[in-house]
């Protein structure tokens, strides 16, 4: 091949035969983005192809650097990911040597890493798809080897161009999604999807929340971490109402559990532990308490928090952003380094880590403190794992998130803070006399009302009681006609 053609922004490479028959592959930069055009025709080659010649085979090969300061964490998010036609995007292990021949047609095959992609696309769905990414050992200075095979269309006899673009640019979902403006295809490519949002649910909380949010705050010119504070802020905000009926629901619990005790030491067999739940949860019912409204703030948090562990490690704009004593928002901090990595460890420790395990042991200790003043002597001896779990997860969630990012150890650390100093509030203004003196006026408001019975749990309970009460009675019945 032959240069010809040549300006700042084109080139064609020709390849002429001696009868002047010629391929050629004309490239193309489109000015202000990062994409490449580039064309693929012959004009005479019938001659020298065969007729029945419909495609050509296309090898991509790359070897991946590492650009960021920790392997585990760029690794974890670089992977080569393809489309399929008219279907979602896959993607190959992350972490392990993976090869894969799609059946499928593809739309585009991407070498993608933590925050910068190069993605090959055709006007016509490519056949015969066959990736490979194989992952390298760390200190290497690279990450993975990408391979892609594939086959495309071709016309040999010239009447048809090949077309294919590159895109060789930052992970950034708004810019990405905006490629399909100057597409060569007649369908969307998506190109956005190669910036992972999450699961479902969450994978929406990012599209239509968080992401407006952050494009919102971060054209303000703020720094990265007030806008990571903002957004935690806000996201508080959210939840304040059903935390705050959360706590309420505890805390009704709280001032009832005398009561609770009492039917306890009703009850103290074990064999009359339905009757004893039956009770309690009567009980609740005649107050106006309802158990499961702490479950209520955990529920609406827990995809939000889920959310934000997709978008925080995916978000190309904390890259390189200092805050505080952090050099980088998308790495780690690392307040203290040596040489040798020690397993589960690394080389290192985050300070905003060390802040975040901290505060999530203070929010541990803090809400199993608000249980045991609801629950009786037996529920307490059951939930002992589970507070010993709660316990030990801060020393697990070191040891995890120790080689993530400063930027999402941050959000976690504020988002924790915030509400522990939201559930030490509600105790300090929550008035137990007050609260108990509103639940004796539902209780007697109740207790004058014939028509009002059970509903929910207790409802449930009491059901479930009388088919039990039922069964009982029919087994005794044929006992005695068996004696008899």
């Amino acid at each position: 091949f032959e240069p010809v053609n040549v300006t700042d922004s084109t080139v064609t490479m020709r390849l002429t035969a001696q009868d002047g028959a010629t391929i050629d592959i004309d490239y193309k930069l489109l000015k202000d983005n990062y994409l490449l055009n580039f064309d693929v025709k012959s004009q005479g080659m019938q001659k020298h192809l065969p007729s029945s010649l419909n495609s050509i085979q296309l090898a991509w090969h790359d070897r991946v650097s590492q650009h960021e300061k920790g392997f585990y964490f760029e690794n974890m998010y670089s992977t080569l990911t393809y489309k399929k036609h008219d279907d979602d995007t896959k993607k190959l292990s992350e972490n392990e040597t993976e090869e894969e021949s799609v059946t499928e047609s593809v739309d585009w095959i991407a070498f993608k890493n933590q925050y910068f992609s190069s993605v090959l696309m055709a006007a016509d769905p490519m056949q015969k798809v066959n990736v490979k990414s194989q992952q390298l050992e760390e200190n290497s200075g690279y990450l993975k080897n990408y391979s892609a095979d594939m086959a495309a269309s071709f016309d040999a006899s010239g009447t048809k161009t090949t077309k294919f673009q590159f895109y060789f640019g930052p992970n950034n979902y708004r810019l990405l999604q905006s490629m399909d403006n100057f597409k060569v295809s007649e369908f969307d490519n998506d190109l956005q999807d190669l910036v992972y949002l999450g699961w479902p649910i969450v994978k929406w909380i990012n599209r239509f929340f968080t992401l407006y949010v952050f494009d919102f705050l971060t054209k303000l010119g703020l720094p990265m971490g007030v806008v990571l504070l903002l957004i935690t802020l806000l996201i508080r905000v959210i939840v304040y109402v059903p935390t705050r009926k959360s706590f309420l629901s505890s805390a009704k619990m709280r001032v009832l559990k005398p009561k609770v005790d009492a039917i306890a030491a009703k009850y103290p067999k074990q064999e009359d532990a339905m009757k004893r739940q039956q009770e309690t949860m009567s009980l609740y019912s005649q107050y106006g308490v309802s158990p499961m409204g702490g479950c209520l703030p955990m529920l609406i948090q827990m995809p939000v928090l889920v959310a934000m562990f997709n978008f925080v490690p995916n978000a190309i704009e904390l890259r390189q952003k200092s805050f505080l004593w952090a050099d980088d928002l998308s790495t780690y901090d690392s307040i203290i380094s040596w040489n040798t990595n020690i397993w589960g460890l690394g080389n290192h420790l985050s300070l905003f880590c060390l802040l975040f395990c901290a505060t999530n042991l203070l929010y541990s200790i803090m809400t199993m403190k608000q249980q045991r003043e609801t629950m009786s002597g037996e529920q307490a001896q059951q939930m002992k794992m589970m507070q010993w779990m709660m316990m030990l997860m801060p020393l697990f969630f070191f040891f995890m998130f120790n080689k993530y990012s400063a930027g999402l150890n941050y959000f976690y650390f504020i988002s924790l803070l915030l509400g522990a100093l939201t559930m030490w509030y509600l105790r300090k203004t929550t008035d137990d006399k007050k609260l108990l003196a509103k639940l004796e006026a539902n209780y007697q408001a109740n207790k004058n009302n014939p028509n009002k019975k059970p509903s929910g749990l207790a409802a449930r309970l009491e059901a479930l009681q009388k088919q039990q009460e039922e069964m009982l009675k029919r087994q005794q019945e044929i006992q005695q006609r068996r004696q008899h």
